[in-house]
């Protein structure tokens, strides 16, 4: 089972992203010639990753979904989404993202949390070997460069102005093939009782 545990992010961010990605839209295909091709993530599947767990065998989910439904020791709290950006440049972009403006702290202590815990379960895990986390909300991967975009242009008219988000619990999320993309499952969940 492919595992990864996330926060969603609401519907006052996925209409915001659902207007960026058209103003994205109008303005590459504005250019002529041939646009880049951007595969987008559907407004349902939005989220945040805080630990992508890969592959595990069906015998060591009951013992990870145990550990994320145990309750975090964080009060709920609100992230504030800002603007657009790109990895790994915004000159040559291959992930757009939307910047997180306030709660950085608070989703690095929830990812710290979800890390430390998991690093227990799985093998060759070493929580103080996990690699810095860096909050951002992928919308969407550029899979087809094209010439002459001026992406920095491009990203800042497009820019989310300032939409929020409640964090109230996390998600362990079980990601599956469908039809014309990947598809997410929630199995279990985490209330924050901080």
């Amino acid at each position: 089972m492919r595992l990864f545990v996330a926060i969603t992010v609401g519907d006052e961010v996925r209409a915001a992203v659902t207007l960026a990605r058209r103003a994205i839209e109008r303005q590459l295909s504005g250019m002529g010639g041939q646009p880049p091709r951007l595969v987008w993530v559907t407004p349902s599947a939005l989220h945040v990753t805080l630990r992508f767990l890969g592959e595990q065998p069906d015998e060591r989910v009951p013992a990870i979904v145990e550990t994320v439904q145990e309750p975090f020791p964080l009060a709920p709290f609100q992230v504030a989404w800002l603007g657009l950006g790109a990895f790994p440049s915004p000159r040559r972009p291959r992930a757009i993202w939307v910047g997180v403006r306030q709660g950085a702290a608070e989703l690095g202590l929830l990812e710290a949390e979800v890390t430390r815990r998991l690093g227990t379960l799985l093998p060759g895990e070493r929580p103080e070997d996990a690699a810095p986390f860096h909050p951002h909300l992928t919308i969407a991967r550029v899979k087809t460069e094209a010439p002459g975009v001026n992406w920095p242009g491009v990203l800042d008219a497009a820019a989310i102005g300032e939409v929020r988000s409640h964090v109230d619990h996390v998600g362990l999320l079980r990601s599956h093939g469908l039809p014309g993309g990947v598809g997410y499952e929630e199995i279990a969940r985490g209330r924050l009782e901080g």
